[in-house]
């Protein structure tokens, strides 16, 4: 069987170890912070349908989450469709 790579919940806790408090973070920066955490497998580098690395997708799903279910980051719309994501104070 293949490893299906970080999960959800996996990814959501490298961004909480990750992100400093108050300091405001891109989708993309947080990609960054996930790939270098030394816990990615193939599978997370696999493209997906939509173009991009499994990881970047469940990475973007783990920061809504983050917000709308769990209430634990802060979410700014900066312009339309780019966002910045913190733990707040």
């Amino acid at each position: 069987m293949a490893d299906p790579g970080l999960t959800g919940k996996e990814i959501q806790q490298i961004i909480l170890e990750q992100f400093v408090p108050l300091r405001w973070y891109t989708r993309q920066e947080a990609i960054e912070l996930v790939g270098k955490n030394g816990k990615l497998s193939d599978d997370d580098y696999r493209i997906i349908g939509s173009g991009e690395p499994q990881f970047h997708r469940r990475t973007s799903n783990a920061l809504r989450d983050l917000v709308r279910k769990h209430g634990i980051l802060e979410n700014n719309e900066v312009t339309p469709g780019f966002w910045q994501y913190r733990i707040p104070e």
